[in-house]
């Protein structure tokens, strides 16, 4: 399995923060944005 598809996956039941809606798109690297609403998020945490 590739990172690229294990994030695909991650990301296929990521939760937006703001709307609930389930499954974000893709949005480069770590970042997503949700197809709902717009939300821009990553998931990389930060210290």
């Amino acid at each position: 399995m590739s990172l690229q598809s294990a994030f695909d996956e991650i990301l296929e039941d990521k939760e937006c923060p703001r709307c609930q809606h389930i499954g974000m798109d893709s949005d480069g690297g770590f970042d997503f944005v949700c197809p709902n609403c717009g939300y821009e998020g990553t998931l990389v945490e930060e210290e």
